[in-house]
């Protein structure tokens, strides 16, 4: 097979874009988290590991002492990034059962409280770490409109969201308020303090992407479990990247219009807490836009793009997804239980209308013990979980149970098949994402990103 090059990602037929998942998984036991990874027990659900990197080619590890990070191998589009994650949902959670070890619960997100925690405090305190990688080029990280498109994106992106309650009522985003600052950053950030977190980190770093490659971390992401909403969501991101990796393709694209004059952190947060989509903010043209007129005009760029080159097919599906959940929100009231169809594709149209089968809407407050608690049951994994449990029912056919199946124990077509193979060697005693350390001191390097 002729080796993916940067420049094939600006070609009339690109290539499938890597793309990566890291989820965090809150595990809440007295015991130290290390005792639910160790060798046997991964063993016991037939996964071989060395040092952290899974067979399958993944990464599992401890995170700050108290969470399990598992981190997706480099998944070949959207829907196999999706299939990769949800295979990393069932093994964290084979490994915790297999144990017998006790443990109070565990979830993706915000994550379940103590009981006698104040569950305002530990809505706020509990949100995990929840990052997307995308594959791109050099070029489009420079290019004028990256720190705009994006961005915007990413901020009126609402239907993303999972919900959850906060000040005093239902909300889109579980994360949003962790968003300020600078919303793009060039550089390496290990640790934010709250409210000063970027929306996307730029790297360039030779642990993971080289050779004109860039890693685009979204750090302002939600883990949903929705398939639909996640295919769209990813998808959605990759196509508006490839109008960026398409420079001629987007000089012919007026979007001044839809420029906010708010900053992006500024109108996330407002656009989180409406849940009419009906509040309007006021672009740098002077017009007044809803987040789904921004999206819309996000869209439309999408969808002119497809009609220019040749998606992948899994993005134009996402697209497609994508216009129909705008659709429906333009029908959509949460705040009046009118979901339009929106709670069979949306994780947080879902939760509202879970949580509205059983409280006012005025009593959808964290100050409300018995609707937080509700709230966060809604992630949880296992049999407490009610997410898994709608999902299963509304899957939509997007991603097919096999398959995640048969991820848990192989990886993709990419380099982690290779890091996979390697980690079956006995003169591997450490693998990177890009490296291979041998018995004998030497190190050498994972070169190719696609097979």
């Amino acid at each position: 097979m002729e080796r993916i090059r940067p420049a094939d990602f600006e070609s009339d037929t690109p290539p499938n874009r890597i793309i990566g998942i890291e989820c965090e998984y809150n595990l809440q036991t007295e015991l130290p988290i290390t005792d639910f990874m160790k060798d046997g027990l991964l063993r016991a659900i037939n996964i071989r590991n060395k040092k952290q990197f899974l067979s399958n080619g993944a990464r599992l590890y401890p995170e700050l002492g108290y969470l399990l990070e598992y981190a997706t191998p480099e998944s070949l589009g959207p829907k196999d990034a999706i299939i990769s994650d949800f295979a990393g949902m069932a093994i964290v959670r084979s490994l915790v059962e297999v144990s017998g070890l006790e443990y109070t619960s565990l979830s993706r997100a915000t994550g379940s409280f103590k009981p006698e925690a104040d569950p305002a405090q530990e809505t706020r305190n509990r949100t995990l770490g929840y990052h997307e990688n995308y594959l791109s080029t050099d070029a489009s990280v420079y290019h004028p409109a990256f720190e705009e498109l994006l961005p915007l994106y990413l901020a009126t992106r609402v239907w993303a969201g999972q919900g959850t309650l906060r000040g005093n009522s239902f909300v889109l985003s579980q994360k949003v308020w962790g968003t300020g600052g600078k919303e793009v950053t060039h550089h390496h950030v290990r640790r934010t303090e709250a409210q000063h977190k970027p929306m996307i980190t730029v790297l360039k770093d030779d642990d993971t992407v080289n050779d004109g490659w860039r890693r685009i971390e979204v750090r302002f992401a939600e883990a949903g479990q929705s398939p639909a909403a996640r295919l769209a969501s990813l998808g959605g991101f990759s196509v508006l990247l490839r109008a960026l990796e398409h420079p001629d393709f987007l000089a012919t694209k007026k979007f001044a219009n839809i420029i906010p004059s708010n900053s992006y952190t500024g109108i996330a947060k407002i656009f989180a807490h409406d849940t009419t989509f009906k509040t309007r903010c006021v672009t740098e043209s002077g017009k007044s836009f809803t987040v789904l007129d921004f999206q819309e005009g996000l869209l439309e760029i999408c969808e002119s793009l497809g009609q220019e080159i040749q998606l992948p097919p899994d993005e134009k599906l996402a697209l497609g997804l994508w216009r129909r959940i705008i659709d429906r929100l333009k029908l959509a009231d949460f705040s009046n239980q009118e979901y339009a169809g929106t709670d069979k594709l949306l994780d947080n149209a879902a939760l509202h209308r879970c949580l509205s089968d059983v409280f006012e809407e005025d009593e959808l407050r964290p100050d409300n013990t018995d609707a937080m608690l509700e709230t966060l049951l809604w992630d949880e994994l296992g049999n407490k979980g009610i997410a898994q449990k709608w999902w299963s029912k509304y899957d939509l056919g997007i991603i097919n149970q096999e398959d995640v199946s048969a991820r848990i124990y192989n990886p993709p077509e990419t380099r982690a098949k290779e890091r996979a193979r390697l980690l079956k060697k006995p003169k591997t005693i450490k693998l990177q994402w890009n490296k291979r350390f041998l018995a004998n001191g030497k190190t050498e390097k994972i070169h190719e990103l696609y097979l």
